[in-house]
């Protein structure tokens, strides 16, 4: 359970692949094969590219490795209501980071940290490091576009939280 807390707290998150919204010329008389240049930008983005900028929590699953009980869940739920609410990550283009999270152990306050990010060459792993901290947490991407991103932490051997992120 401390490491599910510690992960919403150090959440330096995210990043995958970009991804073709699946938007075709519509007999707008335009020819569909050709894209407008807002279009080749996005597909042409780096996964890099895609990460920079702001982004707020919008839903969050968990998987303990065990049954949830009724107990759980009631003291689970009102934690990630409170990061939905106000956390928000953002990501720069000279790969550092900040996040602001509302401290899961104290009512009412914020936290805020930062560190530095880089992604893997394949873009299915986001690397991310906090300010002072030996510690380096990796981050499966599973999904990363203009608008959209999902990552998953595994938690221990047996438990993992998918956060969903949406950019501002």
């Amino acid at each position: 359970m401390k490491k599910l807390l510690f992960f919403f707290l150090v959440a330096g998150l995210f990043i995958a692949t970009s991804c073709d919204d699946g938007k075709k010329g519509k007999g707008d008389g335009k020819d569909s094969t050709k894209k407008d240049s807002a279009q080749a930008k996005t597909d042409d983005a780096k996964p890099s590219d895609n990460l920079v900028g702001t982004w707020s929590l919008s839903d969050v699953a968990y998987d303990m490795g065990v049954e949830m009980t009724p107990e759980m869940k009631a003291m689970m739920d009102p934690m990630i209501n409170a990061m939905k609410e106000k956390m928000n990550m953002t990501f720069n283009g000279d790969a550092s980071y900040s996040m602001v999270a509302p401290n899961p152990m104290k009512e009412g306050e914020i936290l805020e940290s930062g560190g530095s990010w880089k992604l893997t060459e394949d873009g299915k792993m986001l690397i991310t490091q906090e300010t002072g901290k030996e510690k380096v947490d990796s981050l499966t991407l599973t999904e990363l576009s203009a608008a959209k991103m999902v990552i998953t932490q595994k938690i221990d051997e047996k438990g993992s939280v998918t956060m969903t992120m949406s950019k501002n």
